[in-house]
């Protein structure tokens, strides 16, 4: 049996948080999306259609209160603080707490603290872009790709597979189940040092450009190509490096 929540909260609405919603509508999910986000994102992705309703980050602990499924879409260290805040609050008997990290190993850590009757199982979507905030919100963004889940466990039960069902229903995307370690070792040679190469080609053109005027005006297609992701957000790329360096050195 399919899991299936009537009500999901997306905390943070931005790119992939809106992208989750707007995928939801798209495929037919008949129950309520509420966005706990700030208030221009909350009108943006309201606007969109991400949501259909939406509150400030303040009004977690009212809106968790009828909640079947919390998405946490912000960045890694707001993921770790939001748990840490929701092993404190009155939470609902069932209640399926998931994110978006891009790192798993410290989130599962810290999802430990919840209480015994809500479950939590580790997420991370292998899409995105360079891009951020509702307004580049895409409902096709998880269509064929890979979304990694981590239960605490490492191993897949009931929910877990009842979950995944869920994701591949609606988002079309490819789930794939991995311990929060591994997964960790395995995105910081495919995604996180790449990240790394990028920025460091970019500051490189920058230096040469300053000494051979012109450098950045010959850089065509390749070089675009391969420094790309380098223009992501910092704080995303700050908190992926500081709860991934073990696995990146």
């Amino acid at each position: 049996m399919t899991f299936m929540p009537e009500k999901v909260t997306i905390y943070s609405v931005g790119l992939l948080g809106g992208s989750l919603g707007l995928a939801l509508k798209n495929s037919g999910f008949k129950g309520k999306i509420t966005g706990l986000s700030s208030p221009s994102a909350i009108e943006t992705a309201k606007r969109l259609g991400c949501i259909d309703e939406g509150f400030t980050y303040e009004s977690l602990q009212d809106v968790i209160k009828d909640t079947d499924l919390l998405f946490l879409c912000s960045p890694i260290s707001v993921i770790l603080e939001t748990l840490k805040k929701l092993s404190t609050m009155e939470l609902p008997e069932g209640l399926l707490i998931t994110d978006v990290g891009s790192t798993k190993q410290k989130i599962v850590e810290a999802a430990a603290f919840l209480p015994p009757h809500v479950y939590f199982c580790g997420g991370h979507p292998m899409a995105g872009s360079e891009k951020s905030g509702p307004s580049t919100s895409d409902p096709y963004l998880f269509q064929n790709a890979i979304y990694v889940l981590s239960p605490p466990s490492g191993s897949n039960g009931y929910v877990e597979n009842s979950f995944a069902a869920f994701l591949e229903n609606y988002l079309g995307c490819r789930t794939l189940l991995l311990e929060p370690s591994i997964h960790d070792r395995i995105v910081a040679t495919v995604s996180h040092v790449p990240h790394l190469l990028a920025v460091a080609l970019v500051c490189l053109a920058e230096t040469m450009e300053e000494k051979n005027p012109g450098t950045l005006t010959l850089a065509a297609g390749g070089f675009r190509d391969m420094t790309r992701i380098a223009s992501a957000p910092y704080p995303m790329w700050h908190d992926i490096f500081l709860t991934n360096k073990a696995a990146i050195d």
